[in-house]
């Protein structure tokens, strides 16, 4: 025996299933935004740390002439400025995301790599500009290895962080 269905039931029903493949569309498209998002700041937060890390360079390569070497300083302190308050923004804004894994793996980055280029930019201010072709490379390449184990465990954390089983 078949059991006939008022077309109003039918309708309650279309309507029904419409709203819930609609609310499931909505839920995995948010989960997909969010997940960009955080793409994006974790990829920004690198980033940042890989900039820091071209400072040594740049304050070989500043202008060597007498008369530019105040303004070169001001350049160059400015511009790290910038760089930091970047990488201070990305420790905060780690530091509210769900993650702390990454976030811990990040302050562990940004203090190496504060450690090490820190050291290059000193040794850097130090020595002479570059005032010759020949002399843009000189005191390079810089030992930055030991800062790919850092990389790679902020990398690791991100990994997890974005996985679906993270959810």
């Amino acid at each position: 025996m078949i059991a006939a269905v008022s077309p109003l039931a039918t309708v309650g029903i279309s309507a029904g299933v419409a709203a819930a493949v609609s609310l499931v569309t909505l839920w995995i498209s948010g989960v997909r935004h969010e997940r960009a998002r955080r793409r994006e700041l974790y990829a920004a937060a690198l980033a940042a740390t890989m900039t820091y890390r071209e400072f040594p360079y740049t304050i070989v390569r500043r202008r060597p002439e007498k008369e530019h070497r105040s303004a070169e300083r001001v350049r160059i302190s400015e511009a790290l400025r910038e760089v930091q308050a970047n990488i201070a923004q990305h420790q905060a804004l780690l530091r509210v995301e769900r993650s702390d894994g990454v976030a811990r793996a990040y302050d562990e980055l940004v203090g190496k790599t504060r450690e090490i280029a820190g050291g290059y930019m000193k040794n850097a201010w130090e020595g002479p500009a570059a005032d010759s072709d020949c002399d843009m490379n000189r005191r390079v390449p810089l030992a930055y290895g030991i800062l790919d184990t850092y990389v790679d465990a902020y990398l690791t954390e991100v990994k997890k962080a974005l996985s679906w089983r993270s959810r």
